[in-house]
Protein backbone atom coordinates (compact mmCIF):
# COMPACT_ATOMS: atom_id res chain seq x y z
CA UNK A 1 0.00 0.00 0.00
CA UNK A 2 2.72 2.32 0.91
CA UNK A 3 4.37 1.74 -2.09
CA UNK A 4 1.12 2.40 -4.21
CA UNK A 5 0.55 5.82 -2.53
CA UNK A 6 4.56 6.49 -3.79
CA UNK A 7 3.97 5.91 -6.71
CA UNK A 8 0.67 7.66 -7.23
CA UNK A 9 2.11 10.75 -5.49
CA UNK A 10 5.21 10.62 -7.66
CA UNK A 11 2.75 10.66 -10.81
CA UNK A 12 0.66 13.23 -9.37
CA UNK A 13 3.74 15.25 -9.33
CA UNK A 14 5.14 14.42 -12.33
CA UNK A 15 1.35 14.59 -14.78
CA UNK A 16 1.80 18.15 -15.98
CA UNK A 17 5.40 18.46 -16.15
CA UNK A 18 5.46 15.31 -18.16
CA UNK A 19 2.19 16.77 -20.82
CA UNK A 20 4.58 19.76 -21.19
CA UNK A 21 7.39 17.95 -22.13
CA UNK A 22 5.22 15.80 -24.59
CA UNK A 23 3.95 19.01 -26.29
CA UNK A 24 7.22 20.34 -26.71
CA UNK A 25 7.50 17.56 -28.88
CA UNK A 26 5.39 18.15 -31.76
CA UNK A 27 6.08 18.73 -35.07
CA UNK A 28 3.51 20.17 -37.66
CA UNK A 29 3.71 18.34 -41.34
CA UNK A 30 1.82 18.77 -44.66
CA UNK A 31 1.32 22.07 -46.31
CA UNK A 32 2.17 24.63 -44.12
CA UNK A 33 0.28 27.41 -45.64
CA UNK A 34 -2.67 25.31 -46.07
CA UNK A 35 -4.48 24.24 -42.64
CA UNK A 36 -6.97 21.08 -44.26
CA UNK A 37 -3.82 19.73 -44.77
CA UNK A 38 -1.74 20.10 -41.16
CA UNK A 39 -0.78 16.93 -39.62
CA UNK A 40 0.79 16.89 -35.99
CA UNK A 41 3.74 13.98 -35.46
CA UNK A 42 5.42 13.56 -32.71
CA UNK A 43 9.39 13.24 -32.19
CA UNK A 44 10.90 10.67 -30.24
CA UNK A 45 12.74 12.95 -28.23
CA UNK A 46 14.16 16.81 -29.01
CA UNK A 47 16.14 16.58 -32.70
CA UNK A 48 15.16 13.19 -32.67
CA UNK A 49 13.46 11.11 -35.63
CA UNK A 50 9.66 11.69 -36.31
CA UNK A 51 7.32 8.23 -36.49
CA UNK A 52 4.47 6.92 -35.16
CA UNK A 53 6.58 5.00 -32.60
CA UNK A 54 6.21 8.58 -30.72
CA UNK A 55 2.78 9.16 -31.17
CA UNK A 56 2.42 5.89 -29.65
CA UNK A 57 5.10 6.41 -26.49
CA UNK A 58 3.18 9.72 -25.63
CA UNK A 59 -0.30 9.05 -26.01
CA UNK A 60 -0.07 5.53 -24.04
CA UNK A 61 1.16 7.08 -20.69
CA UNK A 62 -1.10 10.34 -21.73
CA UNK A 63 -3.77 8.51 -21.36
CA UNK A 64 -3.29 6.42 -18.34
CA UNK A 65 -2.70 9.91 -16.35
CA UNK A 66 -6.10 10.96 -17.34
CA UNK A 67 -4.27 14.04 -19.89
CA UNK A 68 -6.39 12.74 -22.95
CA UNK A 69 -9.48 11.87 -21.55
CA UNK A 70 -9.89 15.36 -19.33
CA UNK A 71 -7.93 19.38 -19.35
CA UNK A 72 -8.34 21.58 -17.22
CA UNK A 73 -10.21 24.79 -18.26
CA UNK A 74 -8.58 27.82 -18.48
CA UNK A 75 -10.74 30.37 -17.97
CA UNK A 76 -13.92 30.82 -15.50
CA UNK A 77 -16.29 30.70 -18.79
CA UNK A 78 -15.20 26.92 -19.43
CA UNK A 79 -15.73 25.99 -16.02
CA UNK A 80 -18.85 26.90 -16.36
CA UNK A 81 -19.61 25.63 -19.42
CA UNK A 82 -18.02 22.02 -18.56
CA UNK A 83 -20.63 22.92 -14.99
CA UNK A 84 -23.75 22.60 -17.69
CA UNK A 85 -22.14 19.63 -19.24
CA UNK A 86 -20.71 21.62 -22.43
CA UNK A 87 -17.30 20.09 -22.84
CA UNK A 88 -16.66 21.48 -26.40
CA UNK A 89 -14.08 24.10 -24.85
CA UNK A 90 -12.28 21.76 -22.73
CA UNK A 91 -11.55 19.50 -25.74
CA UNK A 92 -10.93 22.11 -28.13
CA UNK A 93 -8.19 22.87 -25.55
CA UNK A 94 -6.25 20.24 -25.72
CA UNK A 95 -3.85 19.47 -28.12
CA UNK A 96 -3.56 16.22 -27.73
CA UNK A 97 -7.28 15.85 -29.18
CA UNK A 98 -6.56 17.71 -32.28
CA UNK A 99 -7.66 15.61 -35.35
CA UNK A 100 -4.53 16.65 -37.18
CA UNK A 101 -2.54 14.29 -35.05
CA UNK A 102 -4.88 10.98 -35.98
CA UNK A 103 -4.80 12.54 -39.84
CA UNK A 104 -0.69 12.16 -39.34
CA UNK A 105 -1.14 8.82 -38.54
CA UNK A 106 -3.83 7.68 -40.85
CA UNK A 107 -1.55 9.28 -43.67
CA UNK A 108 1.00 6.48 -42.30
CA UNK A 109 -0.71 3.61 -44.29
CA UNK A 110 0.26 2.30 -47.15
CA UNK A 111 -1.42 0.67 -50.23
CA UNK A 112 -0.57 -2.96 -48.60
CA UNK A 113 -3.02 -1.77 -45.55
CA UNK A 114 -0.34 -1.56 -42.91
CA UNK A 115 1.49 1.08 -41.64
CA UNK A 116 4.87 2.53 -42.20
CA UNK A 117 7.21 4.71 -39.52
CA UNK A 118 5.71 7.86 -41.38
CA UNK A 119 3.93 8.38 -44.72
CA UNK A 120 5.07 6.76 -48.05
CA UNK A 121 7.19 3.95 -46.11
CA UNK A 122 6.65 0.13 -46.26
CA UNK A 123 3.89 -1.13 -43.70
CA UNK A 124 6.12 -2.91 -40.86
CA UNK A 125 4.23 -5.13 -38.04
CA UNK A 126 5.73 -3.16 -35.27
CA UNK A 127 5.05 0.44 -36.70
CA UNK A 128 1.51 -1.01 -37.58
CA UNK A 129 0.72 -1.91 -33.85
CA UNK A 130 1.85 1.79 -32.72
CA UNK A 131 -0.15 3.74 -35.14
CA UNK A 132 -3.44 1.47 -34.90
CA UNK A 133 -3.09 1.55 -30.62
CA UNK A 134 -2.89 5.51 -30.94
CA UNK A 135 -6.06 5.69 -33.09
CA UNK A 136 -7.92 3.40 -30.78
CA UNK A 137 -6.66 5.76 -28.19
CA UNK A 138 -7.55 8.89 -29.88
CA UNK A 139 -11.21 7.03 -31.14
CA UNK A 140 -10.25 7.11 -34.65
CA UNK A 141 -9.74 3.93 -35.83
CA UNK A 142 -12.55 4.83 -38.46
CA UNK A 143 -10.76 6.86 -40.27
CA UNK A 144 -8.70 4.30 -42.09
CA UNK A 145 -9.22 1.46 -44.37
CA UNK A 146 -9.71 -1.45 -41.83
CA UNK A 147 -10.45 -4.10 -44.19
CA UNK A 148 -7.01 -3.63 -45.97
CA UNK A 149 -5.53 -3.26 -42.69
CA UNK A 150 -6.75 -6.53 -41.35
CA UNK A 151 -6.02 -8.55 -44.62
CA UNK A 152 -2.48 -7.39 -44.21
CA UNK A 153 -2.78 -8.57 -40.56
CA UNK A 154 -3.31 -12.17 -41.34
CA UNK A 155 -1.29 -12.33 -44.44
CA UNK A 156 1.60 -11.93 -41.96
CA UNK A 157 1.54 -14.89 -40.54
CA UNK A 158 3.36 -17.60 -42.16
CA UNK A 159 2.01 -21.56 -43.11
CA UNK A 160 4.70 -23.31 -42.70
CA UNK A 161 6.21 -22.01 -39.53
CA UNK A 162 2.64 -20.43 -38.15
CA UNK A 163 4.90 -17.55 -36.76
CA UNK A 164 4.34 -13.89 -37.76
CA UNK A 165 7.15 -11.90 -40.16
CA UNK A 166 7.17 -8.21 -39.91
CA UNK A 167 7.34 -7.03 -43.69
CA UNK A 168 5.96 -8.45 -46.90
CA UNK A 169 8.71 -10.98 -48.16
CA UNK A 170 10.36 -11.19 -44.83
CA UNK A 171 11.45 -14.14 -42.32
CA UNK A 172 9.07 -15.12 -39.54
CA UNK A 173 10.17 -13.58 -36.04
CA UNK A 174 9.20 -13.87 -32.36
CA UNK A 175 8.71 -10.74 -31.56
CA UNK A 176 6.36 -10.06 -34.48
CA UNK A 177 3.78 -12.77 -32.33
CA UNK A 178 3.14 -9.38 -30.06
CA UNK A 179 3.01 -6.73 -32.66
CA UNK A 180 0.96 -8.66 -35.30
CA UNK A 181 -1.19 -9.94 -32.65
CA UNK A 182 -1.33 -7.50 -30.57
CA UNK A 183 -2.73 -5.37 -33.42
CA UNK A 184 -5.49 -7.84 -34.68
CA UNK A 185 -6.37 -7.73 -30.56
CA UNK A 186 -6.41 -4.15 -30.81
CA UNK A 187 -8.35 -4.12 -34.39
CA UNK A 188 -10.95 -7.22 -32.51
CA UNK A 189 -11.81 -5.53 -29.81
CA UNK A 190 -12.31 -2.09 -32.03
CA UNK A 191 -14.69 -4.61 -34.01
CA UNK A 192 -16.46 -5.47 -30.77
CA UNK A 193 -17.02 -1.92 -29.47
CA UNK A 194 -18.26 -0.76 -33.00
CA UNK A 195 -20.54 -3.48 -33.28
CA UNK A 196 -22.02 -3.04 -29.90
CA UNK A 197 -22.88 0.80 -30.80
CA UNK A 198 -24.70 -0.08 -33.69
CA UNK A 199 -26.73 -2.07 -31.42
CA UNK A 200 -26.87 0.49 -29.04
CA UNK A 201 -29.93 2.42 -29.17
CA UNK A 202 -31.86 -0.22 -28.94
CA UNK A 203 -29.95 -1.86 -25.98
CA UNK A 204 -30.01 1.09 -23.92
CA UNK A 205 -33.85 1.89 -24.61
CA UNK A 206 -34.44 -1.85 -23.65
CA UNK A 207 -32.84 -1.27 -20.29
CA UNK A 208 -34.30 2.37 -19.84
CA UNK A 209 -37.44 0.48 -19.85
CA UNK A 210 -36.80 -2.28 -17.71
CA UNK A 211 -35.24 -0.05 -14.83
CA UNK A 212 -38.26 1.79 -15.75
CA UNK A 213 -40.97 -1.13 -14.97
CA UNK A 214 -38.44 -2.33 -11.97
CA UNK A 215 -38.72 1.47 -10.15
CA UNK A 216 -42.60 0.53 -10.57
CA UNK A 217 -42.82 -2.60 -9.69
CA UNK A 218 -40.79 -1.28 -6.08
CA UNK A 219 -42.86 1.35 -5.85
CA UNK A 220 -46.18 -0.89 -6.50
CA UNK A 221 -44.83 -2.94 -3.31
CA UNK A 222 -44.21 -0.03 -0.79
CA UNK A 223 -48.04 0.86 -1.39
CA UNK A 224 -49.32 -2.68 -1.00
CA UNK A 225 -47.13 -2.62 1.95
CA UNK A 226 -48.15 0.82 3.53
Amino acid sequence: REAGELAFNLLSEKRLPLYAFFLSLRERQGTHDDEEDERIAFRMHHDGEIDVRASYCILAPCKLLGLIDETAPTSSEKKINHAKGDTSSIISSNPLLAPSIAKHISACQTHEGGFGAEPHNEAHGGYTFCALASLRILNAVEEIDVDNLRGWLARRQMGYEGGFCGRTNKLVDGCYSFWQGGAMAVLDEWDRGATEMKRGGGRSEMKREKKEEEYEEEVDEEEERE
